[in-house]
């Protein structure tokens, strides 16, 4: 486990007497400090411990920061051991910065989808929000990196049994979801690919053709001209559309 301390800089002496807190850590031999946003005197910090010292109410709200600082790089650090993938100080500063988007699968897809919002149709965005916004009632804090095949096969079953969806809205949900897996895979935020082994297949319409006499008696009655002009206007197209 890597270490994480606390660190003021001993030049950044502010009005109060009070120096910003940072949480710290060494990754490849290269320091990585975080502000945590808190002050404190230089003398109260206790950086072998990686508390504040202090028993008011005040400073228990600061080290209740400070610890959230230092479970999120934790929790960094974890992930990436568990993908086997590795940390740098430039990869933990930008997860570090990102850490909500990047790690909730719905967060993460609501971001992508925002940024690139102007070269989506209206219809589509909103067709893209209600799938993420489904995953999201099925599970809440879905992590990117918790997406397995497992999961993605529970929330076929939960489309089917509770959202009743047909086997080509469930296809068309799954597309979505695989889209925004494999950008954040692309980031190097996931590892693997849980859709390898899922077949979806959407329902193919079956179209009806007209026999060739069917076909005959829609030209006679064209030609007739006794349907009212919308209806006439309708089986012209049709007829045009089926002309060879």
């Amino acid at each position: 486990m890597n270490r994480i301390t606390l660190y003021v800089n001993p030049k950044q002496k502010r009005a109060d007497k009070t120096y910003t807190v940072y949480v710290a850590t060494v990754i490849n031999s290269q320091p990585v400090r975080f502000n945590t946003g808190v002050h404190a005197a230089a003398d109260s910090i206790d950086s072998l411990r990686g508390i504040i010292r202090g028993t008011t109410k005040d400073v228990k709200d600061k080290n209740l920061i400070v610890s959230n600082c230092k479970a999120r790089i934790n929790d960094i650090f974890v992930r990436y051991r568990l993908r086997f993938s590795e940390l740098s100080p430039e990869l933990l500063r930008k997860e570090y910065s990102n850490y909500t988007s990047n790690f909730y699968f719905f967060d993460y897809a609501m971001k992508k989808l925002n940024e690139n919002k102007l070269d989506v149709a209206h219809g589509s965005y909103k067709r893209y929000v209600s799938v993420l916004k489904k995953i999201k009632e099925f599970s809440p804090k879905l992590q990117i990196c918790d997406i397995t095949e497992t999961v993605l096969l529970e929330f076929i079953r939960y489309s089917k049994s509770v959202c009743n969806n047909k086997s080509s809205t469930v296809h068309a949900n799954m597309k979505i979801i695989k889209q925004y897996f494999f950008a954040a895979r692309k980031e190097g935020l996931t590892t693997g690919n849980p859709f390898e082994n899922i077949r979806l297949r959407a329902n193919i319409a079956v179209r009806e053709y007209l026999s060739p006499d069917e076909l005959k008696c829609c030209i006679q009655l064209y030609r007739k001209g006794i349907l009212p002009e919308p209806l006439q206007n309708v089986l012209r197209y049709f007829l045009f559309s089926n002309e060879k």
